[in-house]
């Protein structure tokens, strides 16, 4: 259970090391204004967050894109990465992977106000979940099949 859990919390970390990498992809493709970069290297919360809340409603459909992408992608590297990571038979982890990443992203979307749309992008979770879960099946089984 202990190694099953500490799967779900890597499969977590590494999810939030790849939905970064692919944001920061998004930002070098649509780099946000000056402004809004400025306000995102304050140490105030309240100005990064009004920053963000304006800029949002703007923000081109491809910069907004690249943020369920990022989820999806995160979710299925860290999914993938708990199933083999987890006891021989545990591929479900990647559904605590999943079901954590979704609790995170809901409280953001709670937290600062983003198009309806993009809301349903949570969707991209239990997808990624699904994809880290049946990866890593087929590969512990590919490996056993090799023995």
């Amino acid at each position: 259970m202990l190694r099953n859990l500490g799967a779900v919390l890597a499969g977590c970390i590494l999810g939030v090391i790849v939905i970064s990498f692919v944001e920061m992809m998004g930002h070098a493709f649509y780099p946000p204004p000056e402004e809004v970069q400025e306000a995102l290297k304050s140490k105030d919360i309240e100005i990064q967050k009004k920053a963000i809340e304006e800029y949002l409603p703007n923000a081109p459909l491809g910069a907004m894109l690249f943020v369920p992408l990022a989820w999806g992608v995160g979710t299925l590297a860290g999914g993938y990465f708990a199933g083999r990571l987890a006891n021989p038979g545990s591929q479900d982890v990647a559904w605590g992977v999943g079901g954590l990443m979704l609790l995170c992203a809901v409280i953001v979307l709670s937290a600062i106000p983003h198009p309806v749309w993009m809301q349903a992008g949570v969707l991209m979770f239990p997808l990624g979940a699904y994809g880290g879960s049946c990866l890593s099946s087929r590969a512990i089984a590919r490996s056993v099949a090799e023995d």
